[in-house]
């Protein structure tokens, strides 16, 4: 190389290098900033990972406790299917049952039947709403 080659070197380095160092320390700044925003992503995911994973093991104690009262709520309506098909059973073959219903009908009817004792029942039972009523304003007072 020449020193003409190398004085016009100079010169496009002299021209060009401001120029250069302008542009290196943007680059740099932006790599800076994406480290930055990467770290952040980082941290971000770290969080989200942890939020998955208890919401995962919240869905997962759901799912056992419902499959908990499915099976709970099954053996419930197979006790109840039983027990119906037991009852029907004991007021279809037993006579002391209907005996038992038979007579309770009759005294039902007797008591609608007989003016007297209603009005026991009425007089009784304003006495009582009377008695729960002062009984209401003394513990109010």
């Amino acid at each position: 190389m020449s020193a003409r080659h190398v004085t016009n070197l100079l010169k496009i380095a002299n021209t060009n290098l401001p120029d250069i160092k302008c542009r290196y320390e943007r680059l740099e700044r932006e790599v800076n900033k994406l480290e930055f925003n990467k770290q952040q992503s980082h941290i971000a995911l770290s969080y989200f990972d942890n939020q998955i994973e208890m919401k995962s093991k919240a869905l997962t104690s759901y799912r056992i406790s419902c499959r908990r009262e499915r099976k709970q709520i099954e053996n419930l309506y197979n006790k109840k299917t039983r027990l119906g098909a037991l009852v029907t059973g004991f007021k279809s073959n037993n006579e002391e049952y209907l005996k038992i219903k038979e007579t309770s009908d009759e005294k039902v009817k007797d008591v609608l039947n007989d003016r007297k004792i209603l009005l026991q029942l009425r007089h009784f039972s304003s006495w009582l709403l009377r008695k729960s009523l002062i009984e209401e304003l003394i513990i109010n007072i």
